[in-house]
C-alpha cells in the first residue's frame, strides 16, 4: 500500500489505512463500516483501495472518472468483465452526497452477521459461494446496483481501468490501477513461471544444437 499513499501524498488527498480492528465482524464488511464513519465527516470524495491494489499510473485520479450525475464509481471483475450486473470492490470512489449517504446506508444494511460463523481456526465461514450476496460485493451487486432507486447514480468502468491484472505488464491507456487479486494472480504466477520455465529450457536446447553445430565444423 506504500504506493497508493505515495499516490494520495502526490494528489494531496489524505490518506488512511485501516487494519482489522473488529475481530467480532466479518473483516469482508469491515470496508462498508468504515465508509459509513467517514461519510459522516468532511470529505466530498472517499476513495477505497484494497490491500491487494498497485497505482499503474500516478497520474490518473479516480476522482476524474467522476461525472457531475453519479455518486459511485468503480470497475467490472476481470474474471467477467461482460456482466453489467457485476462489480468488483478493491477499489471504487463515492461521493460525500445525499445520493453517497444513501447508497453506502443501504449497502451497510445489507450485512448478515447470522450468515457467519467462526471456524475453530478463527476464519469466518459462510454457506454461500464466493462474492455472494453474504459478501458484502455480492450484496451490492444484487441489492443496489441494479436497483432502480442507485444504478443511474452508479458507472461500472472496464476492468481494465481499476482492476487489470490480465495484462499487468502492458495495460491499457486507461488503466489507473492493477489489481493482484489472490485467486487470478496465483494462476497468472503459475502461467508465467511454466513459461520462464519454458523458456528455459528452449534456451538450453538452443545452447547445445549450437554447440554440436560448431563441434561438426570443427571436425570438417
Amino acid at each position: 500500500m506504500d504506493g497508493v499513499k505515495e499516490w494520495a501524498e502526490e494528489h494531496g488527498i489524505e490518506y488512511m489505512r485501516f487494519e482489522d480492528e473488529d475481530p467480532s465482524m466479518v473483516h469482508y464488511w469491515r470496508k462498508v463500516f468504515k465508509l459509513s464513519e467517514l461519510m459522516n465527516q468532511n470529505y466530498e470524495y472517499i476513495i477505497w483501495f484494497d490491500s491487494d491494489i498497485f497505482i499503474y499510473d500516478f497520474k490518473k485520479d479516480p476522482r476524474d472518472f467522476m461525472r457531475p450525475d453519479l455518486d459511485f464509481i468503480a470497475a467490472h471483475d476481470p474474471s467477467d468483465p461482460d456482466d453489467d450486473s457485476w462489480f468488483n470492490a478493491g477499489v471504487f470512489c463515492v461521493r460525500n452526497s445525499p445520493g453517497g449517504k444513501a447508497l453506502i446506508d443501504k449497502w451497510k444494511s445489507l450485512y448478515d452477521a447470522s450468515k457467519w460463523t467462526k471456524d475453530e481456526n478463527g476464519k469466518w465461514t459462510t454457506d454461500d459461494r464466493w462474492a455472494g450476496p453474504n459478501y458484502e460485493q455480492g450484496a451490492f451487486c444484487e441489492q443496489i446496483l441494479q436497483k432502480d432507486e442507485f444504478k443511474n447514480k452508479i458507472k461500472i468502468y472496464p476492468s481494465t481501468t481499476f482492476n487489470e491484472i490480465f495484462n499487468w505488464k502492458n495495460p491499457q491507456p486507461e488503466c489507473f490501477s492493477i489489481h493482484l487479486m489472490r485467486g487470478l494472480a496465483q494462476k497468472i504466477g503459475v502461467s508465467c513461471l511454466w513459461f520462464h520455465r519454458l523458456e528455459a529450457i528452449l534456451w538450453v536446447s538452443l545452447f547445445f544444437v549450437t554447440c554440436v553445430a560448431f563441434k561438426r565444423l570443427v571436425r570438417k
